[in-house]
């Protein structure tokens, strides 16, 4: 979403509900969707913290469930919520993707990690029939 697309939606969303102006408010992107002035304008609308939703640092896994590689842009995008004053920065994983082991669901977080963010959440990934993730019941 480009910065003018998010201003008018968090424009929107301001005019239509009575929000607390002492209340939190979270905006969550993924890394690889991150543009340019987006931060800016959340933190003037009020946004107080990021969630990022990474799932895992290993492109292979990431390919296997479709989703792009984001944890290339993470650093830079959290470096331009922290220079906005949006200070906390949470960081979704994902534990199971299929292909994942210990070793490299550990060596994502160790990545994230070293980037400091404020919390890390880590989300169980369980197999549904209406999950396209797995082909069938017993992947």
């Amino acid at each position: 979403m480009r910065a003018v697309e998010l201003d008018r939606l968090l424009t929107l969303i301001g005019s239509g509900f009575d929000l607390d102006p002492a209340g939190r408010r979270t905006l969550e992107m993924l890394p690889s969707a991150h543009r340019p002035g987006t931060l800016e304008v959340a933190a003037r609308h009020g946004v107080t913290r990021l969630s990022a939703g990474v799932q895992s640092t290993e492109t292979r896994l990431l390919d296997r469930v479709g989703r792009a590689p984001d944890f290339a842009p993470l650093a830079r995008m959290m470096d331009e919520a922290r220079r906005w004053g949006i200070e906390d920065v949470n960081v979704d994983l994902a534990w199971l993707l299929p292909g994942d082991t210990e070793d490299l669901f550990f060596r994502s977080l160790a990545s994230v990690l070293d980037l400091r963010p404020t919390t890390v959440s880590v989300h169980l990934l369980a197999p549904t029939p209406l999950n396209p993730v797995f082909g069938s019941p017993e992947e």
